[in-house]
This record gives structure tokens, C-alpha cells and sequence, in this order.
């Protein structure tokens, strides 16, 4: 056990303003539920000559390098976090996650030097 520490009395109004913090091995992210993040979806990259760019007009196909049937990136804040599948729903595209990365923050220790 730890040893017990007396702290000074609050005055009553000061009561409503104390935070409550986990303790020690508990990780709570309630307070992140409505943070909004912005999701990219990649379907494909290439590199184009300035030339080409300047070329693009209405109309103007960029071919990709990635295949048709293949999958998309999802990136969260720019971060690469999972990859999809392009479905449509509701006359809406939307993305099939097919697989989750690890977060970093959780593998960091695991991967580097230990």
C-alpha cells in the first residue's frame, strides 16, 4: 500500500471543481468521445511531371497505380490506420475496413531497441 498523504480541506464550493483522474493503470478515454478527427480515404498515388499537371483539363484521366479490386488506405489526421474496400451505400461511397494497424503508442516500446 502507499502512504496515506492529508491533504487541506476544501471549502464546499470547491468540491464540484475537483477533476477526477484514473488511477494508476486505468486508462480512460471518455473524454475524448466527441473529438472529431478528419478520415482521408486514398484510393491510389503517382508521381506526375509538372508538365502533365499543367495539361489537366475537364475530362483528363489520372491513371493510378493501384489496382481495381485492390484496397484503399484510411488515414485518420493523416496517420495510416486501416485499409478498406470502396462499397457503396445509399447512393453514397463508403469503405469496407478490412484491416486495423496497431496503434503506434501501443508497439512503440515493443519495436525499437528492447
Amino acid at each position: 500500500g502507499g502512504v496515506a498523504e492529508e491533504r487541506p480541506k476544501r471549502a464546499a464550493s470547491d468540491t464540484s471543481k475537483q477533476a477526477s483522474f484514473p488511477s494508476e493503470g486505468e486508462l480512460s478515454l471518455e473524454f475524448l468521445e466527441d473529438v472529431s478527427l478528419e478520415v482521408q480515404v486514398a484510393l491510389g498515388r503517382v508521381t506526375v511531371s509538372v508538365q502533365n499537371i499543367l495539361g489537366l483539363k475537364e475530362g483528363s484521366i489520372i491513371q493510378l497505380e493501384r489496382e481495381p479490386d485492390s484496397t484503399c488506405d484510411v488515414l485518420i489526421n493523416g496517420n495510416h490506420v486501416a485499409r478498406g474496400e470502396v462499397v457503396v451505400v445509399n447512393d453514397h461511397y463508403g469503405i469496407r475496413v478490412t484491416s486495423v494497424k496497431e496503434p503506434h503508442f501501443f508497439t512503440e516500446a515493443d519495436g525499437e531497441g528492447s
